[in-house]
């Protein structure tokens, strides 16, 4: 498990910098790999999803 601390940084910076990235695109190579095997998805987030979809949320 990462130790690193978060590093925050204003909403202008975060749209200036997510400009520069295709962001779409990254999602979509990351659900490729996902579906593939190549990636992993924590635990957690799962049980927490399963959880919503539970409640029907």
């Amino acid at each position: 498990m990462s130790s690193a601390t978060p590093y925050v940084i204003h909403h202008a910076d975060a749209q200036r910098l997510l400009a520069q990235v295709d962001v779409l695109e990254a999602m979509r190579q990351m659900f490729r790999d996902l579906a593939s095997g190549h990636a992993l998805y924590k635990l957690h987030k799962l049980h927490k999803l399963h959880k919503l979809r539970q409640q029907g949320q």
